[in-house]
């Protein structure tokens, strides 16, 4: 590594300034990803805490996919079918 000063071209001076460029837009996309992940978890935690405080079942399901799978249950959903909450990551509405 050169520690001593140097001289430098307009053409290195560009090449390094095009090079920094590249860092700083590779820092904003990883500072913006993380930011929209953390907007997306919080949104997700929020409704969750609003869909527990329904007092009838509710059943959240996924009807893009074939099965209709089941992505949440609440308590009562579990209590008035006697399922539990199914442990429900992904369970097939139609293999119930």
């Amino acid at each position: 590594m050169d520690n001593k000063p140097g001289e430098m071209d307009a053409e290195r001076c560009m090449l390094l300034a095009n090079f920094a460029e590249i860092v700083v837009r590779q820092i904003e996309k990883s500072t913006l990803a993380m930011s929209q992940s953390y907007l997306v978890n919080k949104s997700a935690q929020s409704l969750l805490r609003a869909l527990d405080c329904f007092s009838e079942g509710l059943m959240l399901c996924n009807v893009a996919t074939e099965g209709w799978d089941i992505v949440y249950v609440n308590d009562t959903w579990g209590k008035v079918t006697g399922m539990g909450s199914c442990g429900c990551g992904v369970v097939a509405v139609g293999s119930m």
